[in-house]
C-alpha cells in the first residue's frame, strides 16, 4: 500500500491521506491538490476538532495547525459535548422506557410501595414479575422493590450524563488553550464511553 498526501497547493496545508495499491500510479494533481509520497502513518490524531495537518519544505512530518481562535474552539467543543450526551441519553431513556409495559410496572411497583405493600392488593405488573421469580421464592414485596431499583439506576445513569456534561463544558469554557480543549473534550468522551458501557 503506498501512502500519499494530499496537500493544498497554495497553502500547503495537508488536506487529507490517501492509501493506493502498489499497482495503482501517484494520484494526479486535482481541484488544486498536489500527492506527495509519505512514508509515515497517516492515522493522526488532532490536538482539536478544527486543527489541520501542515506540510512545510523541508519537514519530516506533517504537522497540526490550529485554525480557528479559541473562542471557537471552545463554542465547537461545547456543542459536541453536548450532542455527545444526548446521544447518551436519549439511549438511557430508550432502553428506560422502551415500551409502555416498564412505565406501567414502575408506576405500578412505586404505588403499592407506598400503599405498604398489601399482599391482598398486589398491582398487576408486580405481580406477573413475582410469579416469573417464583423458583427464587420472590414476594410481591421483593419483585415491587428490584421494579423500583432498575427504574432508580436508569435515573441514576442520566443524572450521572448530565453531572459529565455540565462539569465538562464548563472545564472547556476555563481551558487556556487549544491543547487543553481538545484534552479536556477527550477526556469527557472517554468518560462518556466508560459509563454507557453499562447499557450494553
Amino acid at each position: 500500500m503506498g501512502m500519499y498526501l494530499a496537500v493544498d497547493a497554495v497553502s500547503r496545508r495537508v488536506v487529507r491521506g490517501e492509501g493506493r495499491t502498489e499497482t495503482d500510479p501517484r494520484p494526479m494533481p486535482r481541484d488544486g491538490l498536489v500527492f506527495y509520497r509519505y512514508e509515515g502513518k497517516l492515522s493522526f490524531s488532532p490536538p482539536s476538532p478544527t486543527s489541520v495537518l501542515n506540510l512545510e519544505e523541508g519537514e519530516d512530518e506533517p504537522v497540526w495547525v490550529e485554525t480557528a481562535s479559541l473562542a471557537d474552539l471552545v463554542l465547537r467543543a461545547v456543542d459536541q459535548i453536548d450532542s455527545a450526551a444526548d446521544v447518551a441519553r436519549q439511549d438511557v431513556i430508550a432502553k428506560q422506557t422502551n415500551t409502555e409495559e416498564y412505565r406501567r410496572a414502575e408506576q405500578q411497583a412505586r404505588e403499592h410501595a407506598a400503599a405498604g405493600y398489601p399482599v391482598d392488593d398486589v398491582p398487576s405488573c408486580v405481580a406477573s414479575w413475582a410469579k416469573a421469580k417464583r423458583r427464587e421464592g420472590w414476594t410481591s414485596r421483593d419483585a415491587a422493590d428490584d421494579i423500583i431499583a432498575t427504574a432508580d439506576r436508569w435515573y441514576g445513569l442520566l443524572d450521572m450524563i448530565r453531572e459529565l456534561r455540565l462539569c465538562a463544558k464548563e472545564d472547556v469554557r476555563h481551558a487556556a488553550d487549544a491543547t487543553e480543549v481538545g484534552a479536556l473534550a477527550g477526556e469527557f468522551a472517554t468518560d462518556l464511553s466508560n459509563l454507557m458501557k453499562g447499557l450494553q
